[in-house]
């Protein structure tokens, strides 16, 4: 069985004006950094995206296929976010 990474970056982020997963880590949106570490020793994420999906950038990194999804609830939980992204496992 391939490994899977499921990556939670639905939440608001309602404090910091922008999501989180956007936030820049070494020139480059965080999400994006996270799976660029992943792609080392894994093959598969499924990166969980929220109401501020259309914010991010295509999620593409070399060495990793990457599958998004949206949790379209609006006021969700993260618990609810990793349903979406086991779902899609």
């Amino acid at each position: 069985m391939t490994p899977t990474l499921v990556l939670l970056a639905a939440g608001r982020s309602r404090r910091m004006g922008q999501p989180k997963g956007l936030l820049r880590y070494d020139s480059r949106p965080w999400v994006v950094e996270q799976l660029r570490r992943y792609a080392a020793a894994g093959q598969r994420a499924v990166v969980v995206l929220g109401a501020e999906a259309h914010r991010f950038p295509p999620l593409q990194v070399d060495g990793c296929a990457v599958q998004v999804v949206i949790n379209r609830q609006a006021d969700s939980t993260p618990f609810d976010s990793l349903q979406v992204g086991l779902a899609a496992v």
